[in-house]
């Protein structure tokens, strides 16, 4: 039976030198919606489906982005 396995994220790079790229870690007081304006992700709510309320994210919380260039 094969493994499975995720790509490790490297959430230092991602949140603090490039913060809207493919992945983003919830900061303290931000939500779906601030975060889908600060990255110009309009669609942030489809690629996250773990996130049930858009404005309760917890900081820490990997979100997926998809930017509109």
């Amino acid at each position: 039976m094969e493994e499975c396995s995720s790509p490790a994220i490297d959430v230092e790079k991602h949140t603090l030198e490039e913060p809207c790229k493919e992945f983003y870690e919830v900061r303290q007081g931000e939500t779906l919606y601030s975060i889908a304006e600060k990255c110009r992700d309009p669609h942030i709510w489809l690629w996250n489906p773990h996130v049930e309320d858009p404005d309760d994210v917890y900081p820490g919380v990997i979100v997926r982005l998809k930017p509109v260039r």
